[in-house]
């Protein structure tokens, strides 16, 4: 018996206000109700439980950063496995940046603002991220270094 779309646990609770009813007993309809939803609620947050994982390019790693430092030079010491740090930085023009940083809290770089956009909406929901580098790439004569990540949200 399908009521609306919910589901097993809510429609177990709604048959039980139903014989609830039959024995003669009084069984409250908006608390069945409420019951029903917080238990499709736990079920959705379970749900968002399962860990999510996004591979993608670190944007910027060009770039000085603020302190002189060459970004380079930063992303060439890295391997992989490395763990990062992400940090939300908004900058002008960019209120949801953010940056990615390595060893000894030196800044790689940004991710691309399509993804910062999201992380910095998990970030506010507490859920747990990590990072790391799956790849270094590119170096060599007249080549730039580039660094490839997986970031997994808990």
């Amino acid at each position: 018996m399908d009521r609306g779309g919910r589901g097993r646990e809510a429609e177990h609770l709604i048959l039980r206000g139903l014989f609830a009813r039959k024995r003669g007993g009084r069984a409250d309809k908006a608390k069945l109700k409420a019951e029903a939803k917080k238990s499709s609620k736990a079920k959705r947050k379970r749900k968002l439980a399962k860990p999510k994982t996004i591979r993608t390019k670190v944007v910027g790693v060009t770039f000085k950063n603020q302190d002189g430092t060459q970004r380079q030079q930063i992303v060439s010491r890295h391997k992989r496995g490395d763990t990062l740090r992400l940090k939300h930085q908004p900058i002008e023009g960019h209120p949801n940046a953010v940056a990615v940083y390595g060893r000894r809290n030196q800044q790689l770089g940004h991710l691309r603002s399509e993804l910062a956009k999201e992380m910095v909406e998990y970030m506010k929901a507490g859920r747990k991220i990590t990072c790391r580098v799956l790849e270094v790439t590119g170096g060599g004569p007249g080549r730039s270094w580039g660094c490839n990540i997986e970031i997994t949200i808990r």
